[in-house]
C-alpha cells in the first residue's frame, strides 16, 4: 500500500494521470453526458422500485407502472379509496410501490392481530418517504414514533387533542357554517352549469379548510386567505416528484410555502389572537 502511494504522488505521475483523463473526457460531449446521467437516474430510480424483489420471502407483490408504481391511481382519488380497492381479492399483505417508495399494506385484521400492539408499545416508527418528513419537518406528530417511550410525541398529541376538544371545536361552528355553506353554494353552481357536480374535490377542499381554522379564525381575511393557499401548496408537494428545482416544481413550491407558513405561525405564538 505504501508503495502505491509512493508511485501515484512521485514527480510527473500526477500530471500523467491528468493528461490520461483530459483525453478520455475530450471526447466526450454534451449530449453524451447528459445521456449517460440520464441512465444513471433511470437506473437509480428503477433499481430503488424494483431490487426489493430480489430478496425472499416477500409477500405478495404488485409495483405498478415503472419509477411511478400506483401513484397515479392515488392521485385519481384518495389514498384510502385507492387502497381500499387495491386490496381487494388480494391477500391481507401486499408489497406495492406509490409515492416513490416501497410499502407493504396490510388489511386491518392483520394490522389488529400483529401490529396494532407493537405500535402502542413504541416498538415501529413512521417510515414515511423522505420528502413527506422534509416538507412536514422532524417535529410533526405524523412523523415522529409514537406509544410508550415517546414523550414528545405524547405532548404533541395532548396539545392536538386539546385543541379539538368540544369546547374549541363549538367556538368554531359560525365559520364552519360559513365554509359548508359555501361549498353547497359551489355544488349548485356546479350543478346548474354543468348538470352534476362532484363531491369529492368540493368535500376535501372543505375538510382542508376547516382543519385550518383552528390557526386561521381570527386572522383577516387575506392573511387567512393565504395560509389557506400555503397549506393547498404544500399538500400538492406531498404527492409530487420529490425534486427540488424552487418555484418550477411543485416540491420546490411546496418547500417556499412550508418555509413562508413557519414564519406566519412564528409571528402568531409572538402575538396571539386573544
Amino acid at each position: 500500500m505504501a508503495q502505491l502511494v509512493h508511485d501515484v504522488f512521485k514527480p510527473g505521475c500526477i500530471g500523467r494521470v491528468l493528461e490520461e483523463l483530459r483525453g478520455v473526457l475530450g471526447g466526450v460531449t454534451w449530449r453524451r453526458l447528459g445521456g449517460l446521467l440520464s441512465g444513471g437516474v433511470l437506473c437509480r430510480l428503477l433499481w430503488s422500485q424494483y431490487g426489493i424483489l430480489l430478496k425472499r420471502r416477500l409477500p405478495y407483490w404488485s409495483m405498478g407502472w415503472p419509477i411511478i408504481g400506483h401513484t397515479p391511481g392515488i392521485l385519481s382519488m384518495t389514498v384510502e379509496g385507492w387502497a381500499d380497492k387495491f386490496m381487494q381479492g388480494k391477500p391481507p399483505a401486499v408489497l406495492a410501490n406509490y409515492l416513490f417508495t416501497n410499502t407493504v399494506i396490510v388489511s386491518y385484521q392483520l394490522y389488529s392481530q400483529h401490529i396494532h400492539s407493537m405500535e402502542l408499545d413504541g416498538k415501529l416508527s413512521s417510515a414515511f418517504p423522505p420528502s413527506f418528513s422534509k416538507l412536514l419537518g422532524k417535529n410533526s406528530i405524523l412523523t415522529l414514533p409514537g406509544g410508550k417511550g415517546h414523550q414528545h410525541h405524547k405532548h404533541l398529541r395532548t396539545k392536538l387533542l386539546h385543541s379539538l376538544a368540544p369546547k374549541p371545536c363549538l367556538e368554531l361552528l359560525p365559520e364552519m357554517s360559513i365554509e359548508v355553506r359555501k361549498m353547497l353554494d359551489k355544488l349548485a353552481e356546479d350543478t346548474a352549469r354543468n348538470g352534476f357536480a362532484s363531491f369529492e374535490a368540493s368535500g376535501s377542499h372543505l375538510a382542508a379548510k376547516v382543519s385550518t381554522l383552528q390557526i386561521t379564525a381570527g386572522l383577516s381575511k387575506d392573511l387567512q386567505a393565504r395560509v389557506e393557499d400555503l397549506v393547498d401548496t404544500v399538500v400538492s408537494g406531498l404527492f409530487s416528484v420529490p425534486v427540488n428545482l424552487g418555484r418550477f416544481s411543485a416540491f420546490g413550491r411546496a418547500l417556499a410555502a412550508r418555509r413562508e407558513l413557519q414564519g406566519i405561525v412564528t409571528q402568531l405564538l409572538k402575538r396571539p389572537i386573544l
